[in-house]
């Protein structure tokens, strides 16, 4: 739970960067919520979390949406949550529109 950062003058021994396609979705969350959205076991996104979160995200065609902000908070300021951190608990989901013509 060490706090490395881009700006450190040795931080490239500490980053790692991968090529990958671009994404549909992207989660960003703070150290608080790693237990609670990563299984450390198999190194992997928790999947039935990240299903539900972007179904919410993806509720909308674009822009703000204001459905997925309130079961954020909801989600975050919950006793479920709470209980298992006490760390800070931010969270950033977004969703990529695929326009079709």
């Amino acid at each position: 739970n060490t706090t490395w950062f881009v700006t450190m003058p040795d931080a490239t021994r500490h980053v790692q960067v991968a090529a990958i396609p671009a994404p549909h979705s992207i989660a960003l969350f703070s150290d608080g919520l790693q237990y609670l959205v990563l299984d450390h076991v198999r190194e992997v996104p928790h999947e039935p979390f990240f299903h539900r979160a972007f179904g919410v995200v993806s509720s909308s065609s674009s822009g703000r949406n204001e459905g997925a902000c309130v079961w954020i908070d909801t989600m975050l300021a919950s006793d479920f949550v709470r209980a298992r951190t006490d760390d800070d608990t931010s969270l950033i989901l977004a969703s990529r529109v695929v326009e079709t013509t």
